[in-house]
């Protein structure tokens, strides 16, 4: 398959957060790992923000969250994550959960009354008709497009008056802009009290406290401890949990078109009777140890006599190792085999068409480690050691 070295990625896609100050840094090296572990899923480029533009000005380190205006010039998107959060490495493709012409945030304002932050905000830059809690969203967590550019645009003074900082501008400016906001299924922004099932988070944030307030809270103590040790926690109780997804838009495409779902979860579909490149990627890192695969894909309609559907391998080290490959016929109920992989750092399942197939959409790819062990090369593995 010589055509596909011609092929490059058509998406520039970014996973970056914010660590300023000795308490975040020692944060950020817990929450690091998962994070980058993530970019890498996404087949998207990592940065953290260590530099605060504004830090003569005296203003709090959360604004130097409006760099990110200068990194969506560069990326089609950006993930922003707070750094007092981790990434489990089951969680799925947030690009995909979010229109790229929508802010994807949870809306935290349904759950908790933020009415006295937009009276703050409303009053130091004015007051916006219709605004409520019931639109206000947490900015730990932001799925952002190139088109969100303008809302981190520096404004003329910083004293809000407001609690929440950052946060709360930005819900202001979002409003001044019209920016549509997508809420985000709380299991992508699980924090105390709002999240009920976090242990099953796919991006549990240990805001404020953490998942919890300390006995004494009425007395104030200081976040971090807290914070930092609950973290660590979590961190080991992920330990055994195997299974990666590769979603549809996380493959390079070339016949694969997106198809949005109401769910907000895309599928590929492939036009019948095209010949060539589906899609191929996404370039994941994985330690080595035996998986089982499943490949989920439904037929557009089903054709009276058997016939081939597409072809697929599963492959690494820029092609050159062949660890899998078949052709799906349109008898073919499921598509499941076992697999030794190697240590890697870009598995990927190439998929095309020769010409006669039906339409056919592919939804995921499942890999499921079968051993319950942590993997040598594991980004939880010197994390674990240290607890």
């Amino acid at each position: 398959m010589g055509f596909f070295s011609s092929l490059l990625p058509r998406r520039k896609r970014l996973v970056t957060t914010l660590a300023l100050g000795k308490e975040a840094k020692a944060l950020y090296r817990i929450s690091e790992p998962g994070m980058r572990d993530y970019a890498r899923r996404l087949s998207a480029d990592f940065s953290v923000i260590l530099d605060h533009p504004f830090k003569k000005e005296g203003v709090a380190p959360h604004f130097a969250k409006f760099v990110l205006g200068k990194l969506l010039q560069d990326y089609e998107r950006v993930l922003y994550l707070d750094c007092d959060l981790i990434v489990s490495p089951t969680a799925p493709d947030i690009f995909a959960a979010v229109p790229p012409k929508c802010l994807g945030a949870f809306i935290e304002g349904k759950l908790t009354d933020r009415t006295e932050e937009i009276n703050r905000i409303s009053q130091s830059l004015g007051a916006i008709p219709g605004w409520t809690t019931s639109s206000y969203f947490n900015s730990g967590v932001m799925v952002l497009s190139r088109e969100h550019k303008q809302l981190f645009d520096q404004p003329d003074h910083f004293n809000f008056n407001t609690k929440f900082f950052d946060q709360t501008y930005l819900n202001w400016k979002a409003q001044t802009l019209k920016i549509q906001i997508y809420d985000l299924d709380l299991r992508f922004n699980a924090m105390f009290p709002f999240s009920t099932d976090p242990e099953n988070a796919w991006i549990r944030h240990f805001a404020g406290w953490g998942a919890y307030p300390p006995y004494n809270w009425q007395d104030k103590p200081p976040y971090f401890p807290f914070k930092y040790h609950q973290m660590r926690a979590h961190v080991a109780s992920l330990d055994g949990k195997r299974t990666f997804h590769f979603h549809p838009e996380q493959f390079v495409r070339d016949l694969g078109q997106l198809i949005a779902q109401p769910s907000g979860i895309h599928r590929l579909y492939c036009p019948p009777k095209v010949e060539g490149v589906v899609c191929y990627g996404p370039y994941i890192a994985m330690a080595a140890g035996h998986y089982q695969v499943h490949i989920d894909y439904t037929l557009e309609t089903q054709p009276s006599f058997v016939q081939t559907v597409f072809c697929f391998d599963l492959v690494c080290r820029g092609g050159k190792q062949v660890l899998y490959a078949a052709t799906v016929n349109s008898d073919n109920k499921a598509v499941q085999f076992n697999v030794d992989v190697p240590d890697v750092t870009d598995l990927e399942v190439r998929f095309w068409v020769l010409g006669e197939q039906p339409g056919f959409h592919l939804n995921l790819v499942q890999l499921q480690q079968s051993l319950p062990t942590l993997p040598t090369k594991s980004w939880l593995t010197p994390l674990l050691r240290q607890s």
